[in-house]
């Protein structure tokens, strides 16, 4: 019944939303299904059959409607993904049937804010045109406006990096990777300080692996050649985490808010536990002493803590890495996913011929 697929990302960055559409039309590739990507990633060329780059007219959104709703009249199906994506839907004539993914709430971080206020009130009317909305989590589903919710659908994000097992190594150092974007929000700097400190006052030696680019590229790199004496080698933007998680033995990311992370996901098919604060979305995959720690925002102290405890601890380690990576098979595996949003694809066209 599914032929033909229209993924509009509008994204500017590289990231988990960004991987998100990259994933899906990997996989709808594989299952024979026709796929035309609006985007300005250019990665998305290559798996694309058709593929439209809007960056020379990203601002002119009449353009882009015009685009959309001609491309429109020849598919089975209109995937929005990302708040961007999701406004544009408010202005183009539907012709076909229209689904969203929203992948982080109105509120995100520990604050409700005038600005996100005003996004959840609007949201009932922005999303009008959708028939039916993916969140990637839980949390992300839970602050739409009830108008919205009837009409949507929690589907986890999922990956595949072509790992598939749990750390047998429990010898040496302990090994914490980091692989994610080096913003402010996800806590590069105090993963550093903690690194740091753990050395300096506990004469511990953590083996500590970064992956990723952004504003504080500069700052961590002058952090490392001032801190020569830390075990902490950057490894710049990887197109591939494989190599990384398979290396190491836990995951970390301190970020104040997020969807649902990729980057733990990763970490779990790699069989890797994970310690991050305990914020919406976060808090749906991690369990603490089961697939890893969740702490409370900007409390670097019990962090530490828990590293201290992993690193004289390893064959706790390997246990949490089993049941990260049962999790990880058995509810985030990018084959669960891509199973679950072909079905609220199908159901929107059965739907729509009744």
């Amino acid at each position: 019944m599914l032929k033909k697929i229209l993924i509009i990302d509008l994204g500017s960055v590289w990231g988990g939303q960004e991987i998100y559409s990259y994933n899906l039309m990997s996989s709808y590739k594989d299952k024979k299904y026709y796929i035309i990507s609006i985007s300005s990633q250019m990665k998305f060329k290559d798996i694309a059959d058709e593929f439209y780059n809007i960056s020379n007219h990203y601002f002119n959104f009449l353009n882009l409607k015009k685009l959309i709703e001609k491309l429109s009249q020849n598919v089975d199906i209109v995937h929005f993904n990302g708040n961007r994506a999701l406004y544009l839907s408010l202005i183009c004539k539907k012709t076909k049937p229209y689904i969203g993914t929203k992948h982080l709430p109105y509120f995100v971080g520990t604050e409700k804010n005038i600005k996100n206020i005003i996004s959840q009130f609007l949201g009932k009317y922005l999303l009008k045109n959708i028939d039916s909305l993916i969140c990637v989590a839980q949390a992300t589903y839970n602050d739409l406006p009830i108008a919205i919710q009837k009409n949507a659908v929690v589907v986890y994000n999922g990956v595949d990096i072509g790992l598939n097992k749990y750390i047998h190594r429990i010898s040496g150092n302990l090994k914490i990777c980091y692989v994610a974007r080096l913003t402010e929000h996800k806590g590069i700097v105090s993963v550093l300080n903690i690194i740091k400190q753990l050395f300096e006052k506990d004469n511990l030696i953590i083996e500590l692996s970064i992956a990723g680019t952004g504003e504080l590229q500069e700052y961590v790199e002058d952090f490392i050649k001032t801190n020569k004496h830390l075990s902490i080698n950057y490894l710049g933007f990887l197109d591939s985490p494989r190599d990384i998680y398979a290396k190491s033995h836990l995951g970390i990311l301190l970020s104040t808010y997020e969807g649902m992370p990729l980057n733990i996901l990763e970490a779990f098919s790699a069989g890797l536990p994970f310690i991050a604060y305990d914020i919406p979305g976060v808090n749906e995959v991690i369990h603490n002493n089961y697939n890893g720690y969740l702490v409370e925002a900007d409390n670097e102290k019990v962090v530490k803590e828990y590293i201290k405890k992993l690193a004289f601890n390893k064959e706790f380690v390997l246990e949490m890495s089993k049941n990260a990576n049962y999790d990880y098979n058995n509810m985030y595996s990018l084959n669960i996913m891509v199973d679950n949003t072909l079905k609220v694809y199908k159901n929107k066209i059965n739907e729509n011929f009744n």
